[in-house]
């Protein structure tokens, strides 16, 4: 082996592989470069937050007594009897129970909006005056008189609309931050 090491061939290739390696071990050592890595987080005390009104509950349409809902009935109903007392003839019971009904609305300012029912109604009569030739009616009546109307009941928009119910939401924003890196080699 010593002679090969003698041969000039050997030693010009033994001096090259020498100043190869003697320009790598001075070259200078090609570090690992690093990249960021970044991960999508949600966080308001990181990345800020938003507020945004929030519905709970829509809008809904309120409940009401209409006239085109229809009538349910009244708000006040009486029944009154009276007789008309000892009087002339000319007239009958149903004349004297609209008398009658005139009277009570008229006496209470009820108005236009009365309604009146005949329940039951009498007639008496004798005869008075001289000899008993002069005719008297005692007329009697039993009327049934309903006022204020009451309407029927609906939840429906022409009534009006209760307003929807909102809350005031916090949401954070989404932004990105870096959780580590990762060696790359450097270009």
């Amino acid at each position: 082996m010593l002679r090969i090491l003698r041969d000039p061939i050997w030693q010009g290739i033994a001096a090259i592989v020498a100043i190869v390696a003697g320009i790598i071990a001075f070259m200078p050592k090609a570090e690992p470069c690093e990249e960021p890595i970044f991960q999508t987080v949600q966080d308001a005390q990181l990345c800020g937050s938003t507020e945004e009104i929030v519905e709970v509950s829509p809008a809904t349409p309120k409940t009401c007594r209409r006239l085109e809902f229809g009538q349910a009935g009244y708000v006040h109903t009486q029944t009154v009897t009276q007789s008309s007392g000892w009087r002339g003839g000319g007239s009958n019971p149903t004349n004297w129970c609209n008398e009658l009904s005139q009277s009570f609305i008229n006496a209470r300012s009820i108005g236009a909006t009365a309604a009146t029912d005949i329940v039951n109604t009498t007639e008496d009569a004798r005869w008075t005056g001289t000899f008993g030739r002069t005719r008297q009616y005692n007329y009697g009546c039993t009327v049934r008189i309903s006022w204020e109307p009451l309407y029927n009941e609906r939840t429906d928009p022409v009534c009006g609309m209760n307003p929807a119910v909102t809350t005031r939401k916090i949401l954070a924003k989404s932004c990105k931050k870096q959780i580590g890196t990762k060696e790359i080699p450097c270009t």
